[in-house]
């Protein structure tokens, strides 16, 4: 947190959680991802509407990798915040995200 912002530093969260998902470091995953979506929880003006999208997708992605019997439900969210992102750009990348393996 000592150079750039609070929302540089979750997307830098996401893409640890990201690299760590898909070497199968689930645990580095899942704290890296929730350390994401915490920052957006307690900065929530400091992020894009994308930046939920990602993070829900994050936790998503771990959940489905390590079997959690709650992956269906927090990908269907992942899916759902990465439709309502405003920019259709930014939706389009967020949607590739989702459909992109590992899963």
């Amino acid at each position: 947190m000592h150079a750039g912002t609070v929302a540089n530093r979750g997307r830098g969260e996401y893409l640890i959680a990201s690299v760590a998902t898909s070497i199968g470091l689930l645990e580095v995953a899942a704290r890296h991802s929730a350390r994401y979506a915490e920052l957006i929880k307690l900065h929530p003006a400091a992020f894009a509407d994308w930046d939920r999208a990602f993070a829900a997708e994050g936790l998503a992605r771990v959940a489905a990798r390590s079997g959690a019997p709650d992956a269906e439900g927090l990908k269907a969210e992942a899916q759902r915040l990465g439709e309502a992102v405003a920019d259709p750009e930014d939706r389009r990348i967020c949607l590739e995200r989702l459909a992109a393996a590992p899963w």
